[in-house]
């Protein structure tokens, strides 16, 4: 008798075990945003259809995303300086590449100032002090790439 019993259990467990294993999984629904246009293919841009917004670090400053190189995920953008305004001293983890397209100003890398003014490129290596200021009259904007994730940090380091 406890056989039986034992038997009746186990093909109890086992329909119970066969029915949750055929229930049909529940949808799954995830909303991922669009990525931005790969900076490595193709691509056209014009200054004048940017879309600027606050910067997320630098009051004052203001970006427009162009692109993403989809392998280091640094992105290409336009970074636009009030006249009058600039950023503060601070340095990014990854290279960073500035070509200046209006305005004129004082940049300074690793406390070496210089004057620029559309037509300039500066580039500033990894872990580099730099700073900008844009002469009062016209706003500054540069196309400026970084060659990993972007960030900002404001303390000292390495020159």
């Amino acid at each position: 008798m406890q056989k039986i019993a034992v038997m009746l259990v186990l093909l109890a467990a086992a329909t119970v075990a066969a029915e949750q294993k055929e229930a049909p999984p529940k949808p799954v629904s995830i909303k991922v945003p669009p990525l931005p246009p790969s900076v490595e293919e193709a691509l056209a841009v014009d200054l004048a259809d940017a879309q600027f917004a606050p910067h997320r670090d630098m009051k004052g400053v203001q970006t427009a995303l162009i692109g993403m190189d989809p392998m280091s995920t640094g992105t290409t953008g336009y970074l636009k300086v009030v006249g009058g305004g600039g950023f503060p001293p601070h340095w990014a983890t990854h290279n960073v590449q500035y070509v200046q397209v209006s305005g004129k100003g004082k940049f300074t890398v690793a406390d070496k100032a210089r004057a620029t003014a559309p037509g300039s490129f500066t580039v500033v290596a990894s872990k580099t002090r730099h700073s900008f200021y844009c002469d009062k009259g016209a706003d500054c904007v540069f196309v400026v790439r970084h060659a990993g994730p972007p960030d900002v940090n404001f303390a000292a380091a390495a020159k």
